[in-house]
């Protein structure tokens, strides 16, 4: 799912052992676990995001340069996402189950709510010079 300033992928799942023949960026669950490969750029920002059920409303925010992405790996979150620019833009609201990898754009303000208790992993290709002050404040 594309939207603007925004994608939701929900990530294909294998049940054998990753070869490099199949996508490149997918989940493999098997009697082991789940190893999911969320990136093959390089990264240069990575951290846990934890979604307690009675947890306050995460971002409330945009960024001028950073491309983030976050990966749902337990939990549901209802996101809400907008162009910063557009005040009368209308807010896309999106339902994110486990397994779904999101990609914000800079410039589209987000924020998630908890629907079931869960936790992320959020991380970024984007210069950590660049990431300096990149956090706006913006309330959807």
């Amino acid at each position: 799912m594309t939207q603007k300033g925004f994608t939701i992928k929900k990530l294909l799942v294998y049940e054998e052992s990753f070869n490099g023949e199949k996508e490149s960026i997918c989940r493999m669950i098997n009697q082991k676990g789940e190893l999911a490969v969320l990136s093959t750029q390089e990264i240069n920002f990575i951290a846990y995001v934890d979604y307690p059920q009675k947890g306050e409303p995460r971002g409330n925010h945009y960024h001028k340069n950073k491309m983030e992405y976050l990966y749902l790996c337990k939990g549901k979150i209802r996101g809400y996402f907008r162009d910063y620019k557009e005040a009368n833009n209308n807010v896309e609201t999106v339902d994110i189950e486990a397994g779904s990898l999101i990609l914000i754009y800079p410039g589209c303000t987000h924020k998630f709510e908890v629907i079931e208790e869960g936790h992320a992993i959020e991380f970024s290709p984007t210069k950590i010079e660049l990431l300096k002050g990149d956090n706006i404040k913006d309330f959807i």
